[in-house]
């Protein structure tokens, strides 16, 4: 069948960087739609490519597409199946600047915000009811 990304209320649409209060729209985007790169790193030999997400405002809203063409950007390649340390290593044995690695993790929106407590905590309040169906309750 037809491969898709789904968006759930994570997708930017047309907004930009300097957008003060993104709305956390909800789509599903077909994956002929994305801008594919060769991977970077211990991928460099491979024929792999990756689709590449834009996060297009300040609170991670993401879309197929760069919203923000005039600001400087960062291209970040996942290391799947890695360790956090294995993963710093392919930054170290990449050649281009503006190019980074990063470890790919799976789990609910509770593990995330148990890893990461005490740097997002100040956005819980941010939390509606419509966002809390869509990703998941947060820590309180």
């Amino acid at each position: 069948g037809k491969m898709t990304m789904d968006f759930p209320g994570t997708h930017s649409s047309d907004q930009k960087w300097s957008v003060f209060s993104p709305k956390h729209l909800e789509t599903t985007v077909d994956m002929t739609s994305f801008e594919k790169r060769k991977g970077q790193g211990a991928d460099a030999e491979s024929s792999q490519e990756y689709p590449v997400l834009f996060v297009n405002t300040w609170n991670h809203l993401m879309s197929e597409k760069n919203n923000n063409t005039d600001m400087e950007m960062t291209f970040m390649f996942p290391v799947a199946g890695k360790k956090e340390d294995d993963a710093n290593d392919d930054v170290k044995n990449t050649n281009q600047e503006d190019v980074t690695a990063f470890v790919i993790r799976k789990g609910s929106r509770q593990d995330v915000e148990g890893r990461f407590k005490g740097c997002i905590d100040s956005f819980t309040a941010v939390l509606t009811p419509e966002r809390e169906e869509k990703l998941g309750k947060r820590i309180p």
